[in-house]
């Protein structure tokens, strides 16, 4: 009997290890063995992976911070700067339903890991891997037609077959790589070639999209892009598909032969005790790459069929509104996105989620110019009750659309929003309020109460980046309206400050304010130097006054030998002295992070003092009832200094910036000068602003008669005069100028409408003359290159910018007739002759490669920049440049694996070392291999984003350069990275 037990046991053992192998074919599997891969699969790999992609999903949404004053994103963890931070984790999440393919590659659980690994592709936003897994996914793993299936399984054992491969197994009807009946199927090639068509064609549409974005202009509309979205093969016993049948798209389970009625009707019941597949949240989340790819089209039919088909799980169809209504705001079409919306926030399962599709589509009624619609939608929020800074946006925005949709008066609005305001749970907000209460008044028309609540919204104090960059943004805005343009030039500055530079309105934002540095400076120059010149006039006992309204201005408790001498007139403080009122210029904040200097934190921490220890005097031992002065009240006077007792000498550095004599202020006098021309200038020039230009040119002119700017500030009147219609004027700056300056090129300009044509006739004579000596140095011929440039350039008259080109030419042919010593001596007096013009900096930077790695003499050779070429589709690398030999080598390499292992684990890329510089002192890290431009600068971003875990700059000073793979041979060539940094710059 024990043997019998004995050889029982064994036999069970047999069966399960058989059972239990990885190596069987799909049709060999037993019954045990399908059990145990399915539930090996599910609860090992796909379990823990799964757990993986919900933290990692959690963690972007944390990193995601929602600006109430834009419109949401509908969402929170594709919309953040530095997908990165979970590339460790999703990496890990890779490897895991990887391994679960590859041991189990016929368990049920195989699609639902080709479906998390387009996710983890997803959030890590490498958008075309990810749409190539879920592909994969659809092309291997359609839902199979069951009746098809049981009787191709009979056919199998009735012909005796052990077995099938993994693809035989499935029906012939449901094939998809011949795609529909009578299309020839795709070679292997021809899929490859058409891929790469497609994406260059993807990648090509975002560059213009963003481009659009970045001018200001409308992104181009989708061209039709080929959907190569599986598509059903019609059986032999179902008829094909028309338009006029509702015929459900492939992936939709069908258990009747009914072209409108088949499938499952949308019961995720049936799936309780089962596996359910994995295909349509693959195509749902397959349209929401193409969303993020701009294939806004192919989305589009994806989800259209599955909306159309009964067959769609229940549960998915609150995801297909919500991606429509994400496909519709990046189109633009917000009416349509209001309406998807409606339906997402019907099938919403928690409050949180329809809380925020409500807020979503509250915003873009607001869009739309539906208040009253907007209003509705807030209410909603509210309801929900969702966080409390989500239900304090919604309740703001309700009174501002209450007075907006005709529910109530401005006056109405304002009253709620400041008993808010006084509300102790809205302290943290009070910013917002404000901000809220200037949108009112502003659109009431009342724009000085509106600037004035713009800079409360400023001053109580914020961490919301989001809200200061709005504030300074319309500030800035408005006093450009206004032509305060010194006002205007801080405010768009603060707002660049703390503005995202991903925000549409930042590159307009910047040009605005680099338009206005220049007019902004010599605004404060005219101010400043006018103020000097006052203060000079004054009497001694005058001056005296003054610095002692300046020191109690400044609020200093006592005079610093080290700064008061210092102290400019150039600050707000000194014009404020000076008018005697406060500066038209507005106070910027300067943001602490120590805790005493914020107020809410300070409120918050006396409200907890009070509730705890009452109203106490502030003083020291106020717990010990023993202290030696308990019952005494002792106060302390501070000690006041007294503002007569400032000595000469202190007197003298306060005023110190002011002209004594006569030659310094007459330099004031021509600093005055020179920026009320420059700012007539700009007026026109660049902000076309002519009106602007005529009061500040003849302000110039009525103040200082026959300056050394009297005939070009003629000229500027003469044009915009002419330009704002004002012909009278206009003739008599004409008049003046041929009275004055017949001979100068404006005169000659007025009296020859065509001289300027025959002036440009002659420039360009002159540089055709210039080509024809650069051919005869590139041909090597440089006796007469020196020759001719020489001769050339004594002809030109003035400071013309030929000649420095010549002045180069001729040092480089010096170079290749006489010797390196000559070719740095002619380097030299370039640099000397030529200073702040580009064959300084070129001269420069060949003197520095002549020192290096054995730079050659420039018979044969180009510019350094010029070497360099722009190929944004080759093979690139990284390069990291130390600036010093003096490092461990070995200890930032394995940093920099290490970095890699954590955010570019499964790019596969190796590191190397080279030397440059003519002694090998120039250690270079080199990361091989990036496809392309965009992957190469993908991994130059996340270096800037996560440098706490790349190289310390600090500690080893460091440049990281990406770099194609020819212009990475150029560097070798010339053993040196000269030139290729400032190429990098212009390029990348």
């Amino acid at each position: 009997m024990r043997q019998i037990n004995k050889l029982f046991w064994i036999a069970i053992s047999m069966v399960v290890l058989t059972a239990c192998t990885t190596q069987k074919k799909k049709g060999e599997l037993t019954t045990v063995g399908k059990l145990w891969h399915n539930t090996t699969a599910h609860y090992n790999g796909y379990f823990n992976a799964n757990e993986i992609i919900e933290a990692s999903k959690l963690q972007l949404a944390e990193q995601h911070q929602d600006n109430y004053l834009e419109l949401l994103d509908i969402y929170e963890y594709t919309e953040v700067d530095n997908p990165k931070v979970i590339a460790e984790q999703v990496d890990e999440a890779l490897k895991k339903v990887t391994v679960v393919i590859n041991l189990h590659p016929y368990s049920q659980w195989s699609d639902d890991c080709y479906l998390l690994a387009g996710k983890a592709l997803y959030l890590k936003q490498d958008y075309e891997s990810a749409e190539k897994a879920f592909r994969f996914l659809l092309n291997e793993y359609p839902p199979e037609d069951k009746a098809a299936k049981v009787e191709q399984e009979k056919n199998s054992r009735r012909k005796g077959k052990s077995g099938a491969s993994r693809n035989s197994g499935r029906s012939k009807n449901t094939s998809t790589s011949a795609g529909l009946e009578g299309e020839k199927p795709l070679t292997t090639k021809q899929r490859q070639r058409a891929r790469k068509k497609y994406n260059r064609e993807v990648q090509k549409r975002k560059k213009q999209r963003q481009k659009a974005r970045r001018q200001g202009k409308t992104p181009p509309k989708d061209p039709e892009v080929p959907d190569e979205t599986p598509k059903p093969t019609p059986t032999t016993d179902e008829p094909a598909a028309t338009e006029t049948d509702e015929l459900p798209p492939v992936g939709m389970v069908r258990l009747s032969k009914d072209p409108v009625t088949g499938g499952v009707d949308g019961d995720t019941d049936q799936y309780r005790l089962k596996h359910r597949p994995a295909y349509q949240e693959g195509q749902l989340w397959l349209a929401r790459t193409y969303i993020e790819r701009d294939n806004y089209n192919a989305a589009r039919r994806i989800l259209n069929q599955m909306e159309k088909n009964p067959a769609t799980f229940n549960d998915l169809r609150s995801e297909i509104a919500v991606a429509m209504a994400h496909l519709a705001i990046k189109e633009g079409d917000y009416d349509i996105a209001a309406q998807a919306l409606d339906e997402a926030v019907d099938r919403a399962e928690n409050k949180e989620d329809k809380a925020r599709f409500s807020f979503i589509q509250a915003q873009l009624y607001q869009q739309l110019g539906n208040s009253e619609g907007a209003y509705t939608a807030y209410q909603k929020v509210v309801r929900y009750k969702p966080a409390y800074a989500m239900e304090f946006a919604a309740r703001l925005n309700m009174s501002q659309n209450a007075y907006l949709s005709g529910k109530g008066s401005a006056e109405e609005a304002i009253a709620n929003l400041e008993r808010m305001l006084k509300d102790e749970k809205n302290e943290l907000y009070q910013d917002q309020i404000y901000f809220a209460m200037a949108g009112i008044q502003l659109a009431q028309g009342n724009e000085a109460e509106g600037i004035v609540l713009l800079e409360q919204s400023l001053s109580v104090g914020s961490s919301n980046a989001a809200q200061q960059a709005e504030a300074y943004y319309i500030l800035g805005s408005l006093y450009y309206a206004k032509e305060d343009y010194l006002a205007a030039k801080t405010y768009f500055d603060s707002a660049l400050s703390v503005m995202n530079p991903g925000d549409e309105r930042f590159p307009a934002t910047e040009r605005l304010r680099d338009n206005l540095v220049d007019i902004a400076r010599n605004l404060e120059t005219i101010t400043l130097q006018d103020s000097l010149l006052r203060i000079a006039e004054m009497t001694p006992e005058e001056q005296a006054e003054l610095a002692k309204k300046l020191y109690e201005a400044k609020g200093v408790g006592k005079i610093d030998d080290a700064n008061t001498g210092r102290d400019k007139f150039n600050s707000s403080t000194a014009r404020v002295a000076m008018s005697g009122g406060p500066s038209a210029g507005p106070s910027l904040r300067t943001e602490s992070s120590f805790f005493a200097y914020d107020d809410r934190v300070m409120k918050r921490g006396a409200r907890e003092f009070d509730r705890r220890w009452g109203d106490r005097p502030l003083e020291d031992n106020w717990r010990r009832s023993n202290r030696a002065d308990a019952g005494f009240d002792t106060v302390e006077e501070a000690e006041e200094i007294d503002l007569n007792l400032l000595t000469q000498e202190q007197i003298d550095k306060i005023l110190s910036d002011v002209p004594k004599d006569n030659g310094a202020q007459e330099g004031a006098r021509l600093q005055i000068k020179k920026a009320m021309f420059e700012l007539g200038r700009l007026y026109r020039d660049r902000l076309e602003n002519n009106q602007k230009c005529v009061d500040i040119l003849e302000e110039l002119n009525e103040r200082f008669p026959g300056h050394i700017h009297e005939l070009d500030s003629w000229y500027y009147l003469y044009l915009a005069h002419s330009d704002l219609n004002n012909a009278s004027e206009a003739q008599v700056y004409k008049d003046k100028i041929l009275q004055k300056y017949p001979t100068s090129t404006f005169g000659q300009i007025l009296i020859n409408p065509n001289y300027a044509q025959e002036f440009m006739d002659g420039e360009r004579q002159l540089n055709r003359t210039y080509d024809e000596v650069y051919q005869l140095f590139e041909q090597g011929q440089f006796e007469q290159v020196i020759t001719q440039s020489k001769t050339n350039a004594g002809r030109l008259i003035g400071q013309h910018p030929l000649k420095p080109r010549y002045a180069l030419l001729t040092a480089m042919s010096t170079g290749s007739t006489e010797g390196k010593e000559a070719y740095i001596s002619e380097l030299q007096k370039v640099i000397a002759t030529y200073p702040s013009s580009p064959e300084e900096t070129r001269a420069k930077e060949i003197l520095r490669l002549l020192g290096g790695a054995g730079a050659s003499l420039p018979g044969n050779t180009q510019e350094t920049s010029g070497a360099f070429q722009v190929a944004d589709n080759e093979l690139h690398y990284v390069i990291i440049v130390f600036e010093s030999d003096d490092i461990d080598l070995n200890a930032n390499k394995i940093k920099v694996s290490d970095y890699n292992r954590k955010y570019h684990n499964l790019d596969k890329l190796r590191i190397s070392n080279v030397y440059l510089g003519q002694s090998n002192d120039v250690p270079v890290l080199v990361l091989r291999r990036f496809k392309d431009k965009d992957a190469a600068m993908s991994y130059y971003d996340g270096v800037q984003k996560n440098g706490a875990d790349f190289i310390n700059p600090g500690e080893v000073p460091f440049q990281i350069l990406p770099i194609t793979q020819s212009n990475y041979r150029e560097v070798l060539r010339n053993r040196s990275v000269d030139g290729y940094p400032a190429f990098f710059q212009e390029s990348y």
